[in-house]
């Protein structure tokens, strides 16, 4: 702030240094924000609902997967031995 006192020499009693520093504080702020923002590009995705969503996809698969193995175990008497037929 004091950097900006000999240019606001000719306003009255340098009342416009005020609201420049300000406005030059808002700004760097902002930069600041963005750079947080880069660093850290997870905390504004929506991670939680992506992660619910592949656990569910994987619970359905887990669950497909066994009610798939139960029927080949039924039919053909185990996975080994139909995986071995291949």
């Amino acid at each position: 702030p004091f950097a900006f006192y000999g240019v606001f020499e000719s306003s009255w009693n340098h009342i416009l240094m005020i609201p420049a520093i300000c406005i030059i504080c808002f700004l760097f702020f902002g930069i600041e924000e963005i750079a947080v923002s880069l660093e850290e590009p997870f905390s504004i995705l929506p991670m939680d609902e992506m992660v619910e969503e592949l656990q569910m996809n994987i619970a359905d698969t887990m669950e497909w997967m066994e009610a798939d193995a139960t029927d080949t175990r039924k039919e053909s008497g185990g996975i080994k031995e139909k995986l071995l037929r291949r």
